[in-house]
């Protein structure tokens, strides 16, 4: 309760300039209506917390978003997530990298994996690695998601180490993961989102 008191002057877009990153605020990550799939997945998935189907929902909204070809998850993601999100974007594949392993190693395997449009990101302990293997790849078209970024100082300082990067542009923190979008033609600009 008192993360959403501390972020209530940031929801559904408030005190937002850039017309895009309104839009995206507004209509992928504050979106209340019910999308076409919502009540199939409910049902398939019912065990689920409510915190993970936000989350889960939240993924179907971005997919259907970026429509997105290849999906690259590292670490611990939820299996819940790539449900939703093969839901938002029927066209999609998943594919896991693993965890744990060299810089180098990391740069062959993402290289090897050819366009990858939207990568989850679980900040657990070889991520540290996987990301400086994945910021001197990141292109215009990567979205990059990083999973519990509240959950820990370890997570936090990932996050902030990721968006104080050269090459990450638009960014949006919304405590549970954060969004970060590589393209550089876009202002670099942060955003604390009620979410």
């Amino acid at each position: 309760m008192w993360i959403w008191l501390s972020r209530c002057s940031h929801s559904r877009g408030f005190g937002v300039q850039s017309p895009w990153a309104y839009s995206f605020i507004r209509y992928v990550v504050s979106e209340h209506y019910p999308y076409y799939a919502y009540d199939e997945l409910r049902q398939r998935h019912a065990d689920a917390d409510a915190v993970t189907r936000k989350l889960a929902e939240f993924y179907f909204r971005l997919a259907n978003f970026r429509q997105p070809e290849v999906v690259a998850c590292y670490g611990a993601t939820s299996p819940l997530y790539a449900a939703y999100m093969k839901r938002g974007c029927r066209k999609l594949r998943t594919v896991g990298v693993g965890s744990g392993s060299s810089v180098a190693a990391w740069r062959s395997r993402l290289l090897g994996l050819g366009r990858v449009d939207l990568l989850l990101l679980c900040a657990d302990g070889g991520a540290d690695a996987f990301v400086d293997a994945l910021l001197p790849l990141a292109d215009e078209r990567l979205v990059l998601v990083v999973e519990e970024i509240g959950e820990s100082a370890r997570a936090r300082q990932l996050w902030q180490r990721i968006v104080d990067s050269d090459v990450a542009g638009v960014s949006f923190d919304l405590y549970y993961c954060g969004v970060v979008f590589f393209d550089r033609k876009m202002y670099k600009q942060q955003y604390v989102v009620n979410f």
